[in-house]
């Protein structure tokens, strides 16, 4: 069974990759970079810290926090290879949430198959 530290790690690297299919590597590097230095909200923090990223990412995107939210839940569940379904009215918050709970309740016929390098 994947464990909630492993969803995190994965939750990082969604993140990270949403950030430079939506901007680039300098952006990404820039928002890390404001977030630690402004709000001591550190990348590898991300998973114990998320409502505080959000909130923060809501302050700096506005209405556009949206699409990174959603392109961070959808990357996280292809990781993770489950399938992703978006909803209106769910936040980021919502979806990690539901992958935590996936984690706890998989079953035999449900096992999450998720490989990553350097595990």
């Amino acid at each position: 069974m994947a464990s909630i530290k492993f969803l995190e790690r994965l939750l990082i690297e969604a993140a990270d990759e949403a950030l430079l299919e939506l901007f680039n590597g300098s952006i990404m590097k820039t928002v890390y970079g404001h977030m630690e230095e402004s709000y001591s909200l550190r990348r590898e923090d991300m998973g114990e810290r998320l409502g505080e990223f959000v909130k923060k990412w809501r302050e700096l995107f506005g209405a556009g926090h949206e699409t990174l939210e959603k392109t961070i839940a959808r990357k996280l569940y292809a990781k993770a290879g489950w399938e992703f379904c978006e909803a209106p009215n769910l936040t980021l918050i919502n979806y990690v949430e539901g992958a935590k709970k996936n984690l706890v309740g998989e079953g035999a016929d449900q096992q999450i198959r998720i490989q990553v390098q350097n595990v």
